[in-house]
Order: C-alpha cells, then structure tokens, then sequence
C-alpha cells in the first residue's frame, strides 16, 4: 500500500484538485498535504471550525455521524471529511476542487475508499510511510495552510536522505 503522500497525490490527480490534506481536528496540525501552489492559501483553523459546526448540526438523534461537509462557491469546492480513529483523535480528510474541473461525486467517492481510510488509520497509528509528505506538511501546524508553499520552495520538498 502507498504511504499518505501517495495516496493523497493520488487524490491531488483528481480532474479539477488543487489541494489535499489531513489535519488532526484538535490541534490543527497538518500530518500531510500536498498541491496547494494554486494561489488560493487555505485556512485550516476555519476549515476545522467549518466540520465542528457540521459535527453539532448532525448531532441531532437519528442523524448519525457527518459523512462529508461539502462548501461550495463560484469557483471551487471544498469537501471535508471527517475520519475516526480508534482511541485517536479524529482526522480530517480536506479535498479542494476547481468547480469547472470537478467531478464532486467522483472525489467524495474517492475520499471514501479503503485504500484511502487505510492510509489515514496507518498514519494515526504512525505507521504510515511520510518519506513523501512535504517537510512543511509533517512539522508544521496551521500555519503551513494559512500558506502553503510554492512547489519550487524548498520547504515543499523533502529532504533525501
């Protein structure tokens, strides 16, 4: 199985994504992302906002759990799905989508696969394979996706050993 870098540049290769991370609600820190180089910052604090609103929306009896939060404006959309991990902190799976691109359907499918969740669970567990998660991704927090890096940074490129 791919490790989390792989799987979300699978995402990223989605017809119209322009940015894809995981960020662990709590805390607001981003264990991976890529893209982002768009020109378009995201503000991870109002994103995990955004899904904690959604969370107390659903909590309704008989609602059950939020699937997927979907935000839509004139140019892209943003979906935001939350994953939870056993006796871990509860995961946020963002995709941004350039709305003339984009197949909603096909990328809320996408976030749902096993191979997807999978890879979300190994790296809660620290499992995952990070060598090819951006440096910026792995040691930062919000601050990363208030502005992510352009692809030619050399804060967006790992380190080879």
């Amino acid at each position: 199985m791919a490790g989390l870098g792989g799987v979300l540049s699978k995402l990223l290769e989605l017809a119209g994504a322009s940015y894809v991370c995981v960020v662990e609600r709590d805390s607001a820190r981003i264990l991976g992302d890529v893209g982002g180089n768009d020109g378009h910052a995201v503000d991870i604090n109002s994103v995990i906002a955004l899904a904690t609103s959604a969370a107390e929306i659903a909590d309704a009896p008989g609602e059950g759990p939020v699937e997927d939060l979907i935000l839509s404006s004139r140019r892209c959309y943003h979906v935001l799905r939350p994953v939870d991990v056993p006796a871990g902190p509860t995961l946020l799976l963002y995709i941004r989508l350039q709305r003339g691109r984009a197949t909603l359907a096909l990328a809320r499918r996408e976030l749902g696969t096993a191979e997807i969740q999978r890879a979300v669970l190994d790296l809660a567990r620290g499992r995952s394979d990070r060598g090819d998660v951006s440096a910026a991704a792995r040691d930062t927090g919000a601050a990363a996706a208030a502005a992510p890096a352009p692809a030619t940074s050399p804060a967006a490129v790992p380190p080879r050993a």
